[in-house]
């Protein structure tokens, strides 16, 4: 029997050659992060990192969208506020515009009314004569007086300077027919028409 040297035994080759016996060789895995194992984790969960980064901007994109909407709905509040108050401002213009031409209207009714005549007289009987009195609804207005005896005789203003009364007293008139009747003055002191004429019978 042969001694065992522990010399691993050579062999011819095919063509002659000696090789040395090798143990078999058996494939390690490959180095590094994108081995056939991770391939098949690691693209899904990249995919799904993208999504959600997508999704985290597009929710940003929409944020910045609503503040913008925010903001445009604030000023449109803003402006419809400061319309309304415009509004408000032309109605209390066109309120006081109307209460000026109503007062102009109505002062120019005033002045109108100033160029009338007085109603026509009245009277009242005393002892002694008369009391000749009329009514007009323009208190502040100056008048003249006037009278005449007879029917046909012109009538003669009796008081020198206008006054404010709205009465003359008449005593002591002589028997007859006498007529009576007043005028008034304008804002410019223009004296207006006469007014009808009162014609009262004194008996003897």
């Amino acid at each position: 029997m042969a001694a065992d040297t522990g010399a691993p035994d050579k062999v011819e080759g095919p063509r002659g050659k000696r090789n040395q016996l090798e143990p078999p060789k058996t494939a390690l895995p490959r180095s590094g992060f994108f081995t056939g194992q991770t391939r098949r984790w690691a693209q899904p969960a990249l995919l799904f990192l993208a999504g959600i980064a997508v999704a985290v901007a597009g929710y940003e994109g929409i944020l910045g969208v609503n503040r913008r909407l925010g903001a445009d709905q604030a000023k449109l509040r803003d402006a419809g506020a400061r319309i309304a108050q415009l509004q408000k401002q032309a109605e209390d213009a066109e309120l006081k515009l109307n209460n000026v031409q109503t007062g102009f209207s109505q002062m120019n009714k005033l002045f109108a009314e100033l160029k009338t005549p007085p109603p026509k007289p009245q009277y009242l009987r005393t002892a002694d004569g008369l009391i000749v009195y009329w009514v007009d609804g323009m208190l502040w207005r100056r008048y003249h007086f006037y009278q005449a005896k007879g029917a046909k005789k012109d009538l003669q203003r009796t008081t020198k300077r206008s006054t404010q009364r709205n009465f003359v007293y008449l005593p002591g008139l002589e028997p007859g027919v006498w007529r009576f009747a007043v005028t008034a003055l304008d804002r410019e002191g223009n004296e207006t028409a006469q007014s009808e004429i009162l014609e009262v019978k004194i008996q003897p």
